[in-house]
């Protein structure tokens, strides 16, 4: 039994009760951000883990183009996406912005499309070719 020098006598239960909710609740959350970080990381290596599964395990895609062009005795052929040099629409896009930033002095939205337009009639496929 407590005295009366005890100090949970000296001082205000409701305050005691405060302090020791407040020290639980800081407990709890230390606990359960540790808890949320390890979970995070834990997700992070299944999830790598998972994609490469995935990759591995993966069809090949097959494309209905190819499957007509094989039944009409074609083959077609893949160039690497965005390749000026086997890409024709990408040499040609390139000539053309090459034209018109040569040939553009008053950097107007209309004489832009005006050397645009021009572009598109002067630039040709075959125009930077070396064979």
């Amino acid at each position: 039994m407590c005295n009366s020098n005890c100090w949970l006598h000296n001082h205000n239960q409701a305050a005691i009760l405060q302090m020791f909710l407040i020290l639980v609740f800081i407990h709890l959350f230390i606990y359960f951000s540790f808890l949320c970080l390890f979970s995070f990381l834990f997700f992070l290596h299944f999830q790598a883990e998972l994609y490469t599964l995935i990759k591995q395990h993966r069809p090949p895609p097959f494309y209905e183009t190819d499957r007509l062009a094989q039944m009409h005795g074609h083959v077609i052929l893949r160039s690497p996406v965005r390749h000026c040099e086997l890409n024709a629409i990408e040499l040609i896009w390139a000539q053309v912005k090459g034209y018109v930033a040569e040939r553009n002095t008053t950097y107007k939205i209309a004489d832009v499309q005006r050397l645009y337009e021009e572009a598109l009639k002067v630039v040709s496929i075959y125009s930077n070719c070396n064979f």
